[in-house]
């Protein structure tokens, strides 16, 4: 990403019932300012995904206030596979991040919009 962005969740498609030993089990999640310094700050155990399966990367208990992590790169790992398979099926993949804040300009009196919501499509 160009800008650091404040990433709250991850959502992965996948489908345990159609792709079988394709489907992933274990996805460990890294974060960091480039390539070269990433820092796993989640892993989780998938059983048998069916469906949309949410990964939510805010830190603390309260989720409702809880502010998201802030990165420049972020990755997911495929660690394992269901029943040992050797190449992996993720259907879809979404990263979400909050918007930006609302400001106030004094000068010319409007509330201006700071929108750093941008979207792109992974192949």
């Amino acid at each position: 990403m160009n800008l650091q962005v404040c990433v709250n969740c991850v959502a992965i498609n996948c489908n345990f019932r159609q792709d079988e030993s394709y489907t992933p089990s274990l996805i460990s999640i890294r974060t960091g300012t480039h390539l070269n310094d990433l820092q796993e700050i989640l892993k989780i155990d998938l059983d048998q995904p069916g469906g949309w399966n949410t990964i939510y990367l805010r830190q603390g208990s309260d989720l409702e206030r809880s502010r998201g992590v802030d990165c420049f790169s972020l990755q997911l790992a495929i660690i394992q596979n269901h029943l040992n398979g050797r190449d992996s099926h993720v259907r879809q993949m979404r990263i979400f991040s909050s918007r930006g804040q609302a400001h106030f300009d004094i000068e010319s009196g409007l509330q201006l919009a700071r929108d750093s919501s941008s979207s792109c499509v992974l192949r």
